[in-house]
């Protein structure tokens, strides 16, 4: 059975939290691949977390996201 990801992003009711759908040949989807985002340096930048049908839930993108988010404000605070 051939799938293929969706390109286009949906949103969640979180910030920052996305995900594209899994197709299969029939159109039905069938996973969701969960992606945030967030700034850096002032340029918007991706990161693909994993699948629905991994265990992959938006509380855990989430928590993903609000630790990076925490390293990089810590990293720019200890430069200046």
């Amino acid at each position: 059975m051939n799938s293929k990801i969706d390109s286009k992003r949906l949103a969640t009711n979180e910030d920052g939290i996305f995900f594209k759908r899994i197709i299969n040949e029939k159109g039905k989807e069938t996973d969701k691949v969960f992606v945030i985002r967030y700034r850096k340096n002032n340029k918007d930048k991706l990161k693909t977390v994993g699948k629905d049908s991994a265990g992959i839930r938006i509380n855990y993108c989430k928590q993903l996201r609000n630790e990076i988010l925490q390293m990089y404000i810590l990293k720019k605070k200890k430069i200046q």
